[in-house]
């Protein structure tokens, strides 16, 4: 009769597999129980033992050949895990050898240990999964960090768990223990597209402009991702998203793609078992359990939405998005966040002696140059950008203070144009616009950013009336006095230099006429 060329005995499998052996084992192994105790629990969530190896006494009917080098006992595949250790699929056959139509472990060496206990855990995730009438030897309720299932003939165990938690361990002794694998839901995955690429054709893709921040202007709608993981025999599984005031929620949320860890897409399959539901500013989704309870691989779900930056938003601070995960009985991932900044631009307006000009109006424009934006007025030279343009309280008219300032909320980063029209009694209005360039730098550890201004006057800075600069961050417009400009400001003196030149040419032609006529 064949030998098994590298028999693993009872004692050896287990001191292999990482399980102490006390005591003796007697003639029939299954006579003996125990208890596996696993610790590190979550309370609420149930632990469930599955026998997938029996520990049998090797006796003299089964050793009749001698085969046996050590007849204390050896582990037996149980009747319904044959197909999980013999076939293909979980690479545990090389482990297993046919014994008169019964199935033994075979072939485990300190070197290979490991991977076999690795295999078996990880694979009969899968395996439970997808086999749902398997015999449950034990089952209990965490009520707190440990808990202990009894009664348990001695064997070899995998221990589920309603988080989706797998672990395995050995008992040829009255009592083991075997920490939890924290095998549980990861943290979500949640990124926002910076508002310059959001223009552009969508893609979820990571180089069109995702990341864990972006910037824009109230009003603005900004678009956010969040991947989900969902791991098979998790159950309760929903995603959980809460935005900021400042943010509004469009109530738009999709599940936009989904694929297993093969590569599949299974996109529809999860549309069809996802639920959306809008919860304060802010919506959940539930991924349903029948579901989730039966996957065979881990699945991943992107979900896309989007929010608009409301009027009130802060400036200079971030925008806060939340999401994060709940799973099992009471079982939560780590949060993940992201933010949205928004600027202002400071505006000191002076004559060339540095005193403050009040009553000088300006309008705020588009990148384009053409645009006027409107802006809500919130006191004396305090602006800021109005969400809805059409609103019944905004306007265009951005006037300097009674301390010549004006400041302007709610930017985003990128061109600006500030125009002056109207200039304080007496001085030269400017002839040129003012190009305002915002770039923002953010603390991501204090969620605060600051956008720093830079300005251009005129073409090339050539424009020669009045004057701009930028000292600690602040934007400095000069208007002038004197010969270039009417009493009540203006257009300047173009015009008068204009008029005088044509009258002297005139006149000059006439006497020339003249003289040649008396000749």
């Amino acid at each position: 009769m064949k030998r098994f060329k590298a028999l693993l005995t009872g004692i050896l499998t287990a001191a292999l597999l990482g399980v102490t052996v006390t005591g003796s084992i007697t003639a029939n192994a299954q006579e003996n129980a125990g208890s596996i105790t696993v610790t590190g629990t979550t309370k609420g969530e149930t632990y469930t033992a599955y026998e997938v190896l029996e520990y049998t006494a090797v006796d003299e009917t089964l050793n009749k050949a001698a085969q046996f080098t050590d007849t204390h006992g050896t582990y037996k595949v149980t009747e319904e895990w044959v197909d999980f250790f013999t076939g293909s699929e979980y690479g545990l056959s090389s482990f297993i050898t046919n014994y008169d139509g019964e199935y033994y472990v075979t072939g485990v060496t300190d070197a290979n240990s490991t991977a076999f206990a690795s295999a078996i855990q990880t694979g009969s995730i899968k395996y439970i999964a997808s086999h749902t009438n398997l015999t449950v030897a034990g089952q209990e309720v965490a009520d707190g960090s440990t808990v202990t299932i009894s009664n348990l003939p001695y064997g070899y165990y995998v221990i589920d768990s309603s988080l989706g938690a797998v672990n395995s361990t050995g008992l040829t002794s009255p009592s083991v223990s075997v920490e939890e694998k924290n095998v549980t839901t990861p943290a979500p995955e949640k990124e926002v597209q910076e508002n310059s690429k959001a223009a552009e054709t969508f893609s979820i893709d990571e180089s069109n402009g995702w990341g864990e921040w972006n910037d824009g202007q109230i009003g603005d709608t900004v678009t956010f991702k969040t991947k989900v993981t969902l791991l098979p025999k998790t159950t309760n599984v929903v995603l959980h998203d809460t935005m900021d005031a400042t943010l509004s929620y469009n109530k738009d949320v999709v599940v936009y793609y989904a694929a297993d860890a093969t590569g599949s897409d299974v996109t529809d399959a999860v549309k069809a078992i996802a639920s959306v539901k809008t919860d304060g500013n802010g919506f959940t989704v539930s991924f349903d359990t029948s579901y989730t309870e039966n996957l065979t691989n881990t699945v991943f779900v992107t979900v896309v939405y989007s929010a608009k930056i409301t009027q009130d938003a802060q400036v200079n601070k971030g925008q806060l998005n939340d999401t994060y995960v709940s799973y099992g009985n009471d079982g939560t991932t780590e949060h993940d966040r992201t933010y949205t900044y928004t600027y202002d631009i400071n505006i000191i307006k002076q004559d060339e002696n540095g005193a403050a000009l009040d009553d000088t109006h300006f309008n705020l424009l588009a990148a384009d140059g053409k645009t006027v934006l409107k802006v809500v007025n919130n006191s004396d030279g305090v602006y800021t950008l109005a969400a809805d343009q059409n609103a019944d309280n905004v306007t265009d008219d951005i006037v300097t203070s009674s301390e010549g300032k004006i400041k302007i909320n709610g930017l985003d980063t990128g061109v600006y144009y500030l125009r002056e029209t109207q200039a304080k009694a007496g001085y030269n209005m400017l002839t040129d616009d003012i190009k305002i360039s915002i770039s923002g730098t953010v603390d991501s550890a204090n969620n605060t950013a600051v956008g720093t201004i830079s300005a251009t006057y005129g073409e090339d800075n050539a424009a020669k009336i009045g004057n701009v600069s930028v000292k600690n961050n602040t934007l400095y417009v000069v208007n002038t006095t004197g010969a270039y400009l009417p009493s009540t400001g203006g257009v300047g003196t173009t015009m008068f230099y204009l008029v005088g030149g044509a009258l002297i040419l005139m006149a000059v032609a006439a006497f020339i006429v003249k003289r040649k006529a008396a000749v």
